[in-house]
Formats: C-alpha cells, structure tokens, sequence
C-alpha cells in the first residue's frame, strides 16, 4: 500500500526537496543525498544528488510519479542505468509495477554527472498528461537500494507552474 509523507494539502510550490540521510545504505551502494523536483509547465525536472556515484559504480535510478491522488500508487516511472552510454525509459505504472509493452511517446532526458554526483531526469510537457501536480518516490540501485523518501513512499505534492 502506498503512503504518502505528509497530507494531501501538502501542496507546495513548483519546486522541492526531499533530503534523504546520508550512509543509510552500505558504502558500496549509490547513495542518495536529496532529490529536487522541479515541476513546470515546459516539463517536469527531477535531480537525485548521489554520494559516491561513479562510471564503476553502473547501478541504476527509478523515479516513481504519482499524478492521481484518488488512485492508489504512481501513474508512471523513469528507469535508467547510471552507467555509460545507457538506455533509459518512461514507462506506464500500475502498483508500483510497470504495465504495456511499450513507453508512451514523449520527449525524455536522462543526464549522468559523475564530476557532480547527480542524476537529472528530463520529461517534455506532454509525457504525464493532464495533470496540476505530481509527488515522487525514488531509489537508487548498485548492490543495495537506497530509498528517498521510503520505499512505496511519497514526498510531497509539487504544483505544477
């Protein structure tokens, strides 16, 4: 069951961050230090800062958006390697789980910044559909999974602006 931190009047402005405690997961791992969301109307910009992300380190990231209140879980997520030259989608959810076979269509970026320990995610303004707000839930993986918020966690609601 999804929980959101926070109420549903939580709403804040366009931008937030989540701050994520630092060595919460083993050394070997990519640790996230904090996420920023970025929600405009041009496209939505979300950017996990690391400790220790690095080309060895060739894990992977997951944003997890969540543009419904009234439906249970997210709507979509991004899922890219952080490793060189990698692949990276924006897939349909239902329940935490990906659905259909194939990505929606839309313009999608995913930057890998080793030099500054990040992450950006990049999505065009049609690519969640009609949506005023969204709330995400992140993880990143090399041998452990590191969480921000929580796993199957929400932040909160980022109007769209």
């Amino acid at each position: 069951m999804a929980t959101a931190l926070g109420t549903a009047s939580s709403v804040s402005a366009d931008t937030a961050t989540l701050p994520d405690a630092a060595d919460d997961v083993s050394n070997s791992s990519i640790d996230i230090g904090e996420v920023t969301i970025n929600n405009k109307d041009r496209g939505l910009v979300v950017t996990i800062q690391t400790l220790g992300l690095s080309e060895q380190k060739a894990g992977g990231t997951q944003v997890w958006i969540d543009t419904r209140q009234a439906r249970m879980g997210p709507e979509f997520t991004m899922v890219g390697s952080t490793g060189p030259e990698t692949d990276y989608y924006l897939w349909r959810t239902k329940g935490w789980k990906i659905v259909g076979s194939f990505p929606p269509p839309c313009a999608l970026s995913m930057r890998v910044d080793y030099s500054a320990d990040t992450v950006r995610w990049r999505t065009g303004p049609d690519c969640l559909g009609d949506y005023s707000r969204i709330r995400v839930s992140t993880e990143a993986t090399f041998s452990h999974t590191d969480f921000a918020p929580a796993e199957h966690k929400f932040g909160p609601w980022v109007s769209r602006g």
